[in-house]
Protein backbone atom coordinates (compact mmCIF):
# COMPACT_ATOMS: atom_id res chain seq x y z
CA UNK A 1 0.00 0.00 0.00
CA UNK A 2 2.84 2.41 0.84
CA UNK A 3 4.50 1.79 -2.54
CA UNK A 4 1.22 2.49 -4.36
CA UNK A 5 0.82 5.78 -2.46
CA UNK A 6 4.42 6.75 -3.25
CA UNK A 7 3.97 6.01 -6.97
CA UNK A 8 0.70 7.98 -7.18
CA UNK A 9 2.33 10.92 -5.36
CA UNK A 10 5.22 10.92 -7.84
CA UNK A 11 2.84 10.95 -10.81
CA UNK A 12 0.73 13.70 -9.26
CA UNK A 13 3.84 15.80 -8.62
CA UNK A 14 5.16 15.21 -12.14
CA UNK A 15 1.84 16.53 -13.46
CA UNK A 16 2.65 19.92 -11.92
CA UNK A 17 5.62 20.36 -14.27
CA UNK A 18 4.42 22.35 -17.25
CA UNK A 19 6.21 23.13 -20.51
CA UNK A 20 5.65 26.87 -20.03
CA UNK A 21 3.75 29.82 -21.50
CA UNK A 22 4.27 30.88 -25.14
CA UNK A 23 6.41 34.03 -25.30
CA UNK A 24 4.54 35.11 -28.44
CA UNK A 25 0.96 34.55 -29.55
CA UNK A 26 -0.93 35.07 -26.28
CA UNK A 27 -3.61 37.64 -27.12
CA UNK A 28 -2.90 41.09 -25.69
CA UNK A 29 0.72 40.49 -24.74
CA UNK A 30 3.26 42.81 -26.33
CA UNK A 31 6.73 41.89 -27.51
CA UNK A 32 8.58 39.86 -24.83
CA UNK A 33 11.63 41.16 -23.02
CA UNK A 34 14.00 38.45 -21.84
CA UNK A 35 15.82 39.06 -18.57
CA UNK A 36 17.92 36.46 -16.76
CA UNK A 37 17.52 32.76 -16.05
CA UNK A 38 16.59 33.76 -12.47
CA UNK A 39 14.03 36.46 -13.30
CA UNK A 40 12.26 35.14 -16.41
CA UNK A 41 10.68 37.19 -19.18
CA UNK A 42 8.18 40.03 -19.27
CA UNK A 43 5.81 41.67 -21.72
CA UNK A 44 3.69 44.81 -21.73
CA UNK A 45 -0.10 44.65 -21.66
CA UNK A 46 -2.53 47.53 -21.97
CA UNK A 47 -2.17 49.62 -18.78
CA UNK A 48 0.33 47.21 -17.20
CA UNK A 49 2.84 44.41 -17.66
CA UNK A 50 3.35 40.73 -16.90
CA UNK A 51 6.37 38.72 -15.82
CA UNK A 52 6.69 34.94 -16.27
CA UNK A 53 9.16 32.45 -14.84
CA UNK A 54 9.32 28.79 -15.86
CA UNK A 55 11.42 26.68 -13.52
CA UNK A 56 12.89 23.26 -14.17
CA UNK A 57 11.37 22.30 -10.83
CA UNK A 58 8.44 23.39 -8.73
CA UNK A 59 10.91 24.53 -6.05
CA UNK A 60 12.52 27.03 -8.46
CA UNK A 61 9.07 28.52 -9.12
CA UNK A 62 8.32 28.69 -5.38
CA UNK A 63 11.59 30.56 -4.81
CA UNK A 64 10.77 32.98 -7.66
CA UNK A 65 7.43 33.80 -6.02
CA UNK A 66 9.30 34.53 -2.77
CA UNK A 67 11.70 36.87 -4.57
CA UNK A 68 8.80 38.69 -6.26
CA UNK A 69 7.02 39.13 -2.94
CA UNK A 70 10.21 40.58 -1.45
CA UNK A 71 10.86 42.94 -4.35
CA UNK A 72 7.23 44.15 -4.24
CA UNK A 73 7.01 44.30 -0.42
CA UNK A 74 5.93 47.96 -0.50
CA UNK A 75 2.63 46.74 -2.05
CA UNK A 76 2.13 44.24 0.80
CA UNK A 77 1.34 41.17 -1.35
CA UNK A 78 -0.60 39.03 1.11
CA UNK A 79 -2.15 35.62 0.35
CA UNK A 80 -5.13 35.86 -2.02
CA UNK A 81 -7.53 32.98 -1.26
CA UNK A 82 -10.17 34.42 -3.64
CA UNK A 83 -7.85 33.95 -6.62
CA UNK A 84 -6.91 30.45 -5.46
CA UNK A 85 -10.58 29.45 -5.26
CA UNK A 86 -11.17 30.34 -8.92
CA UNK A 87 -7.94 29.09 -10.47
CA UNK A 88 -5.55 26.15 -10.76
CA UNK A 89 -2.86 28.09 -8.91
CA UNK A 90 -1.06 26.48 -5.98
CA UNK A 91 -0.38 29.87 -4.38
CA UNK A 92 -1.43 33.48 -5.04
CA UNK A 93 -0.55 36.85 -3.49
CA UNK A 94 -1.56 40.44 -4.05
CA UNK A 95 -4.73 42.52 -3.90
CA UNK A 96 -6.16 41.13 -7.16
CA UNK A 97 -6.64 44.66 -8.49
CA UNK A 98 -3.24 46.18 -9.26
CA UNK A 99 -1.06 43.18 -8.37
CA UNK A 100 -1.25 39.41 -8.46
CA UNK A 101 1.60 36.92 -8.10
CA UNK A 102 0.64 33.29 -8.65
CA UNK A 103 2.21 29.88 -9.20
CA UNK A 104 0.91 26.78 -10.94
CA UNK A 105 3.47 24.00 -10.52
CA UNK A 106 6.76 25.13 -12.03
CA UNK A 107 5.26 28.23 -13.72
CA UNK A 108 5.09 31.50 -11.78
CA UNK A 109 3.57 34.76 -12.98
CA UNK A 110 3.24 38.32 -11.80
CA UNK A 111 0.78 40.83 -13.21
CA UNK A 112 0.81 44.57 -12.52
CA UNK A 113 -2.09 46.62 -13.86
CA UNK A 114 -3.60 50.04 -13.47
CA UNK A 115 -6.99 48.70 -12.35
CA UNK A 116 -7.66 44.99 -13.01
CA UNK A 117 -5.03 42.23 -13.04
CA UNK A 118 -7.50 39.35 -13.13
CA UNK A 119 -8.18 39.14 -16.89
CA UNK A 120 -4.44 39.09 -17.57
CA UNK A 121 -3.76 36.55 -14.83
CA UNK A 122 -6.51 34.26 -16.16
CA UNK A 123 -5.17 34.70 -19.70
CA UNK A 124 -1.67 33.64 -18.57
CA UNK A 125 -3.01 30.74 -16.56
CA UNK A 126 -5.04 29.45 -19.52
CA UNK A 127 -1.97 29.82 -21.79
CA UNK A 128 0.10 27.33 -19.74
CA UNK A 129 1.19 24.55 -22.08
CA UNK A 130 1.83 20.89 -21.31
CA UNK A 131 3.29 19.39 -24.48
CA UNK A 132 6.29 17.41 -23.22
CA UNK A 133 8.86 19.40 -25.20
CA UNK A 134 12.29 18.74 -23.67
CA UNK A 135 14.02 21.54 -21.78
CA UNK A 136 16.24 23.59 -24.13
CA UNK A 137 19.97 23.06 -24.08
CA UNK A 138 22.31 26.03 -23.71
CA UNK A 139 23.58 27.61 -26.92
CA UNK A 140 27.03 26.52 -28.05
CA UNK A 141 29.88 28.40 -29.72
CA UNK A 142 31.77 26.98 -32.65
CA UNK A 143 34.97 28.39 -34.10
CA UNK A 144 34.66 29.44 -37.77
CA UNK A 145 37.89 31.01 -38.97
CA UNK A 146 38.63 34.04 -36.81
CA UNK A 147 35.14 34.29 -35.23
CA UNK A 148 33.00 32.33 -32.77
CA UNK A 149 29.53 31.52 -34.13
CA UNK A 150 26.51 30.70 -31.95
CA UNK A 151 25.04 27.35 -32.98
CA UNK A 152 21.26 27.56 -32.95
CA UNK A 153 19.45 24.44 -34.08
CA UNK A 154 16.56 24.53 -31.62
CA UNK A 155 13.21 26.29 -31.36
CA UNK A 156 14.82 29.48 -30.04
CA UNK A 157 12.86 32.63 -29.23
CA UNK A 158 15.89 34.67 -28.14
CA UNK A 159 19.61 34.36 -27.39
CA UNK A 160 21.17 36.70 -24.84
CA UNK A 161 24.83 37.13 -24.07
CA UNK A 162 27.13 38.91 -21.64
CA UNK A 163 30.62 40.05 -22.52
CA UNK A 164 32.53 39.35 -25.72
CA UNK A 165 32.87 41.48 -28.83
CA UNK A 166 30.45 40.93 -31.67
CA UNK A 167 31.67 40.39 -35.22
CA UNK A 168 30.08 41.94 -38.28
CA UNK A 169 28.06 38.99 -39.51
CA UNK A 170 24.48 38.09 -40.51
CA UNK A 171 24.51 35.46 -37.74
CA UNK A 172 25.24 35.94 -34.05
CA UNK A 173 29.05 35.82 -34.05
CA UNK A 174 31.85 37.13 -31.87
CA UNK A 175 35.42 38.31 -32.43
CA UNK A 176 35.99 37.67 -28.70
CA UNK A 177 34.04 34.97 -26.89
CA UNK A 178 31.24 36.11 -24.57
CA UNK A 179 31.29 35.16 -20.89
CA UNK A 180 27.73 33.81 -20.92
CA UNK A 181 25.13 32.69 -23.45
CA UNK A 182 21.43 32.17 -22.64
CA UNK A 183 18.90 30.46 -24.92
CA UNK A 184 15.19 31.22 -24.47
CA UNK A 185 12.75 28.84 -26.12
CA UNK A 186 9.21 29.49 -27.38
CA UNK A 187 7.74 28.45 -23.99
CA UNK A 188 9.74 30.94 -21.90
CA UNK A 189 12.30 28.45 -20.60
CA UNK A 190 15.96 29.38 -20.47
CA UNK A 191 19.27 27.55 -20.51
CA UNK A 192 22.56 29.22 -19.62
CA UNK A 193 26.09 28.40 -20.74
CA UNK A 194 29.08 29.93 -18.96
CA UNK A 195 31.95 30.16 -21.46
CA UNK A 196 35.47 29.39 -20.30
Amino acid sequence: MTILLLISTLFAHAGDLHTGIPVRGVEGLGEPSFQTTATGWSAPVEDGFIRVFVGKTEQEAIEWVGRMRQSLARYKPQANPEYLSTSNAHEAYGNGISLIIFRDGNVSCMVRHKEDVLPWAKSLESAIVDNGTPWPSPPQLERAGDVWVVQDKQNTAHIAFQGGKMALSPTLSFREKPDTLIRWDAWGRSAKEVIE
